[in-house]
């Protein structure tokens, strides 16, 4: 898991000047990558890796993280100098990212000239939201089952799936529990069918951030889900025994 964080932070790295760092106070949530500059199969696994991300920077100095099916906890700082936010839990460092603006509803973050990520502020409605996709209802029975998931379409075209989302499997039970595997992660918590700006969607809790999917389609055996900030991208899930 520290291999991946390593990974999260230097995606978000930047080189730009930031703002004060109590422009920084509050919860954030990724919003949506900006620009990508690469393959589109390393850009949907940065999605799926992203788009579950949470990080929270108290007045108090604490500070949370909660990123795919992890959570952490810890103290953060702010360099004025460099302009890198850290967070670190015991003495060592789980992200630090360097600002490129703050408005009061939107952190902007850039790794390099071709990968520029955005991060919302978890009350405010995100800058450049996209339409919300046509979705379907869907009930607790046909939800209720193992999903595997087993494709991946990028507006309308199948890819492979990416070797670290090979295997990933949920396990949606009628009492609202939920466990599965994400990336080669268990994890476990709750799940429910709940309505988000009109559009039918089903809620998975497994951390302090809870993950949205938008429910695109559904039959007998098989589940389409799109995360908000992933337009075009769909995962396929097919229902196992």
């Amino acid at each position: 898991m520290t291999k991946l964080l390593s990974f999260i932070a230097l995606l978000l790295c930047a080189t730009a000047p930031a703002q004060t760092e109590k422009d920084l106070y509050g919860k954030w949530q990724f919003a949506s990558i900006e620009k990508f500059d690469g393959p589109d199969s390393e850009k949907q696994l940065m999605l799926t890796v992203l788009s579950g991300m949470a990080v929270t920077f108290n007045e108090n100095r604490s500070a949370s993280l909660s990123l795919a099916v992890q959570s952490y906890s810890g103290t953060w700082s702010f360099n004025s100098k460099t302009k890198k936010v850290v967070i670190a839990n015991k003495g060592k460092e789980v992200f630090g990212v360097e600002i490129l603006g703050a408005t009061a509803s939107e952190l902007r973050v850039r790794q390099s000239p071709s990968l520029i990520v955005k991060l919302k502020r978890a009350d405010a409605q995100v800058l450049n939201a996209e339409a919300t996709p046509a979705t379907i209802p869907a009930s607790i029975e046909q939800l209720t089952g193992n999903w595997e998931m087993n494709r991946l379409t990028n507006n309308g075209k199948e890819n492979a799936l990416p070797p670290l989302l090979s295997g990933s499997v949920m396990k949606l039970n009628a009492d609202g529990t939920v466990s599965g595997k994400l990336m080669g992660m268990s994890a476990a918590g709750r799940w429910e069918i709940v309505k988000e700006d009109g559009a039918d969607c089903l809620k998975v809790i497994t951390g302090s951030s809870p993950m949205l999917f938008y429910i695109i389609g559904i039959s007998t055996t098989t589940l389409q889900l799109q995360a908000p900030g992933q337009n075009g991208v769909v995962f396929g899930f097919i229902k196992k025994q």
